[in-house]
């Protein structure tokens, strides 16, 4: 508490001599947000979340479609070395051998050379359920025997054996076509990934209809 100014001039004293001694009026006060800042606050949060979920979505979508396609190109790619290392027929083959490979896919070597893919063929990769909305569409050109749109075989020089192409698209759930991706196998066996769906003969939405 300071002094009053004529109990300070009793003693030869002023105010200003006294540096440290304040005034209660004179304390500055901390003061919190107020309503209206805070509601200004939570707008702009709310703006640029809005403007960045969008963003964000797009890039997790983008993630997925080339996650899959990368997955499918390194079964694809490891059943046509291992045609060539093993001298017998590799085949790639959708669950339930359909051509809508969402529920995943196997490598399955002919490991005892009989020219036919026995039940007791042991698969040496396969690929899980591919997230819901995606969709991988599979179409064959020329096959025969085996082949179709749920199966592709390599054979022993590493070209396809039973067809002379196939297609698989990487399907986005909003049928962005230009976005998705598109996998071919040609007559030689080489495999190629690109991104839009130009050229494929597969279908183009996730259900693959």
């Amino acid at each position: 508490m300071c002094p009053s100014a004529n109990a300070l001039a009793a003693f030869g004293e002023t105010m200003s001599g006294r540096p440290h001694c304040t005034r209660p009026a004179e304390i500055r006060r901390a003061y919190g947000f107020t309503i209206v800042e805070l509601l200004v606050t939570v707008v702009i949060a709310a703006m640029l979340l809005a403007y960045a979920l969008p963003n964000f979505r797009e890039i997790a979508v983008r993630n997925n479609v080339t996650e899959i396609n990368n997955q499918i190109v390194q079964a694809l790619n490891l059943a046509r070395s291992e045609a060539v290392r093993r001298g017998a027929q590799v085949e790639v083959t959708s669950v339930g051998n359909v051509a809508k490979w969402n529920s995943g896919w196997k490598v399955i070597p002919d490991a005892n050379f009989n020219g036919t893919f026995d039940s007791t063929e042991i698969s040496v990769n396969s690929g899980a359920s591919i997230p819901t909305g995606y969709g991988v569409c599979a179409k064959s050109s020329g096959s025969s025997g085996v082949c179709g749109d749920g199966t592709v075989v390599f054979d022993p020089t590493g070209a396809l054996k039973c067809s002379t192409k196939l297609d698989i698209n990487v399907n986005r759930p909003d049928s962005n076509t230009t976005l998705s991706k598109h996998i071919t196998i040609s007559a030689t066996g080489i495999i190629t990934s690109q991104t839009g769906l130009s050229g494929s003969l597969a279908a183009t939405t996730p259900t693959c209809t």
